[in-house]
């Protein structure tokens, strides 16, 4: 009964309130070389600056689970990794890397900041079976509501015998 009441018009229009109070983040996406000394990572820069592709050299010497991926990381937004290590990936230009190591508790960086962009949305297709589910709950809670406030309730002990209504204080 509650999807009969459920306009498509409606879904559209919670969509796009939800969709407004989503906040716009920046987001970036790195890649990065892990490992245990400064003096490693000054050697991963300057074979990076001879032309040795860095994918090549995540997966030859990075000690991180990203090696597999060439060190890919992924998208992220701040407040996600270590402060350190933020500050530059966040710092650095689309397609550059970072030409000093970055030292975290995990070791040292290099960073490799592939593209930035703003956090996207969600797309009215992935968001339309949740708020068409959010609306189904809610009319189906105030349809319950009505029907209990609307009915006469009689009450029976264990023997069958009727029972005074309960009072309200």
């Amino acid at each position: 009964q509650a999807d009969k009441q459920i306009l498509d018009s409606d879904i559209r229009k919670e969509y796009e309130i939800y969709i407004a109070k989503i906040p716009s983040q920046e987001e970036v996406r790195v890649s990065h070389i892990l490992v245990d000394s400064e003096s490693e990572a000054r050697n991963i820069i300057k074979m990076i600056g001879e032309g040795k592709p860095f994918a090549d050299l995540a997966r030859q010497y990075s000690k991180g689970p990203s090696r597999e991926f060439g060190g890919d990381l992924g998208f992220f937004t701040k407040g996600r990794m270590v402060a350190e290590f933020e500050h530059v990936a966040f710092a650095l230009a689309p397609n550059s890397y970072s030409v000093d190591p970055v030292q975290t508790q995990f070791g040292w960086h290099v960073i490799l900041a592939k593209e930035k962009r703003m956090t996207p949305k969600p797309s009215y297709e992935e968001m339309e079976p949740v708020i068409r589910n959010k609306m189904r709950e809610s009319l189906a809670m105030g349809i319950a509501a009505d029907i209990t406030a609307n009915a006469q309730i009689e009450r029976f002990d264990i023997n069958g015998r009727p029972m005074a209504a309960p009072t309200t204080p």
